[in-house]
């Protein structure tokens, strides 16, 4: 549907950036990689800033082993964006080829700064603060895990431990708590 709404909207405007990124995300989530890159290209040639198609587009770069595209795409986001979140898609990328120490290092700044912006969220006096403190926490436990697994495989097996250990400690402290968003 996302994609039949897209390209009716392409139709009717060639111009509209937004269309061609969503209807690459529907042929992306439909495994089509080559015909996702093509409208991520034609998205990316009317609105070469955006940042949320140059990170998809390194996603599905990533799908079809292409990673050196992957990372240009990839460090061409992070330069536009303060987002924390896009070192896991690096790292994920570092990962995949192979390059375990950067991926250590993106995903060892990534639980240093999202650590940071909870305790900073947590000292804030406004209501929802405790509801954004936990949705910051939900990716920890998968980042401590994927960091884990690297210094596993780097022979690393205190660090990993600990790292397992955290992130088993983090995912009993998450499901205890139901946070309540307050409207």
């Amino acid at each position: 549907e996302a994609m039949d709404d897209s390209t009716r909207a392409i139709q009717l405007r060639a111009d509209y950036a937004e269309a061609f990124r969503v209807r690459a995300e529907a042929l992306y989530n439909l495994n089509q990689f080559e015909e996702a890159i093509k409208d991520f290209n034609e998205s990316l040639s009317l609105k070469p800033a955006d940042v949320d198609t140059l990170r998809a587009r390194a996603l599905c770069n990533c799908s079809l082993y292409r990673g050196e595209e992957a990372l240009q795409d990839i460090n061409s986001a992070i330069d536009l964006s303060e987002s924390n979140e896009l070192k896991i898609v690096r790292a994920l990328i570092f990962k995949a080829l192979s390059r375990n120490q950067e991926a250590l290092s993106d995903l060892s700044e990534f639980i240093a700064n999202r650590t940071m912006a909870v305790k900073v969220w947590a000292c804030m006096l406004l209501p929802i603060a405790r509801e954004i403190s936990h949705q910051l926490n939900m990716t920890l436990p998968e980042a401590y895990r994927m960091r884990s697994e690297l210094y596993e495989e780097m022979g690393q097996l205190q660090l990993a431990e600990n790292d397992l250990a955290q992130a088993q400690k983090l995912e009993q402290k998450l499901s205890k708590k139901q946070p309540r968003l307050k409207l």
